[in-house]
């Protein structure tokens, strides 16, 4: 990480440290060019701007960053009349998103404590908890360091010199592996509990130790989370469990009580439905496999996981109580869904493939060869395929199920129709005397070709489909 402590400059009474060039590891070559082009342009005209938080703590650790976040003492109004391409975002904290093709760059400015007098726009607004709910006070270099939340993520990267500057020891924290908050935890957290979400994110993210006093006041302050807008809590859900760790993160979760501040079933439920656990873990570690490979993971399927058990249980209450099974399971996926997005605000769009995953399941353990061709053209056949995978893991029951499709899927075209037709179909027993009446029905017949294959040959038996070029009327009207 770091070459040498020999490059420090120490300022005592500033606590400032300024590690020189050939001390750290940084090069300008990783470093997205975009965000180059906005340092180099603010520097010109006259501005300070450092690139800062995330991206400056992950190349000091050689890892790729997300994405590259710079402060400046330029107002909002000063950088979008710099940049064309730029536009003024959020009420909360006012920032500005340069945008690059399809490259984003966060500008903010530097920050700086309350100011007290008559409240405007650039003073800070807090509630009568102590929640920040207006925060645009703009201040120094060395204000806007102890405003930033951990002592990692408040590393500067001066492109003027390429030194790194450190107010908070957050080199020495970076060395140690150690999260540590900056200022007092709990003040901290009243400010804006969502950063309780970012200690346990970044803690499983860089597997990281958290400092003693940064985890103690953790449990007893996260129902402050509820404060927090479900629409927010929606966006960190999705962060904390869809770029890496997620297995990790929700031990954390676990550990700190907090389960039950972003879901609608706790550690109890967990510890009352065993197979619930099993597979909620099972299916996190999945989608970390996904991230560590690059390949696609979606927040519906995320949730569908999540939230399988709540409906699988709240359905067989149902028909215990006489209710028919298909019935029970719309009411269930109903109540359920509607209770979480209470909590963390799913949109619609999502609920619905959710719902759609979740539908395919029934179809898929009961395959009926009358429906199977539309069954595989589905759009959510791959999805709720790989569900029902991860389903058998846990019940084990379905391994048969889930090797007949896989067979299917993988078989030629003359042995994928002898596969459906040994499939055999229950036949309703009838009354004496009564005859069976004799289905002239046409068996529709499947064909494949290859825009139309799935490949199953991944390491997760990962059933990846592709469009039919070819949909019927009804179809193109419902997309």
């Amino acid at each position: 990480m770091l070459r040498s402590l020999i490059g420090y400059i120490t300022n005592k009474k500033e606590r400032k440290v300024v590690v020189s060039r050939d001390s750290h590891c940084i090069s300008r070559k990783d470093i997205c060019q975009n965000a180059l082009k906005v340092l180099y342009r603010l520097k010109k005209k006259g501005y300070d701007a450092y690139l800062v938080g995330g991206s400056v703590r992950d190349l000091l650790l050689q890892k790729e960053p997300k994405d590259f976040d710079i402060v400046t003492n330029a107002t909002p109004e000063q950088v979008r009349r710099i940049f064309n391409n730029s536009r003024i975002i959020g009420r909360r904290f006012r920032l500005v998103h340069i945008y690059f093709d399809n490259i984003l760059v966060e500008v903010a400015t530097f920050r700086a404590g309350s100011k007290k007098g008559k409240e405007d726009k650039h003073t800070t607004l807090r509630s009568n908890e102590g929640l920040i709910l207006r925060d645009n006070v703009f201040g120094s270099l060395e204000e806007d360091c102890l405003r930033r939340d951990f002592t990692v993520n408040a590393l500067y990267y001066d492109i003027t010199d390429f030194s790194i500057i450190d107010f908070t020891n957050g080199l020495k924290d970076l060395k140690n592996k150690t999260l540590r908050i900056i200022g007092n935890p709990k003040e901290r957290y009243i400010e804006d509990p969502v950063r309780i979400l970012r200690v346990i994110r970044f803690a499983a993210k860089l597997d990281f130790n958290i400092e003693k006093k940064t985890a103690s006041p953790i449990i007893a302050l996260s129902e402050l989370l509820k404060h927090v807008s479900s629409s927010r809590l929606y966006d960190d859900v999705n962060k904390l469990f869809l770029y890496g760790a997620a297995e990790k993160t929700f031990a954390l979760l676990r550990k700190y009580s907090i389960l039950d501040k972003l879901f609608i079933f706790d550690e109890s439920f967990l510890n009352d439905n065993p197979n619930a656990e099993k597979f909620i873990i099972k299916a996190l570690n999945n989608t970390d496999i996904r991230v560590d490979r690059n390949r696609p993971v979606i927040p519906a399927f995320l949730y569908a996981c999540l939230l399988w058990y709540p409906v699988v249980i709240l359905k067989k209450q149902y028909v215990k109580d006489g209710c028919k099974a298909s019935v029970a399971s719309k009411i269930a996926m109903d109540e359920v869904t509607e209770k979480q997005r209470k909590i963390t605000s799913i949109p619609w769009r999502t609920t619905e493939n959710m719902r759609q995953v979740w539908d395919l399941q029934s179809t898929l353990e009961n395959p009926d060869m009358d429906n199977i061709q539309n069954v595989l053209q589905d759009h959510k056949f791959k999805a709720a395929y790989d569900f029902l995978i991860l389903r058998a893991v846990v019940e084990t029951h379905l391994k048969k199920k889930v090797d007949w499709w896989t067979s299917l899927v993988d078989a030629e075209e003359t042995a994928r129709k002898d596969l459906i037709k040994d499939l055999k179909q229950p036949q309703k027993e009838l009354s004496p005397g009564v005859k069976r009446r004799r289905n002239r029905r046409k068996k529709k017949s499947i064909s494949f070709n290859d825009e139309d294959s799935i490949d199953t040959k991944s390491d997760n038996k990962d059933a990846v489909t592709k469009e039919s070029n070819i949909k019927s009327t009804d179809a193109k009207e419902k997309d």
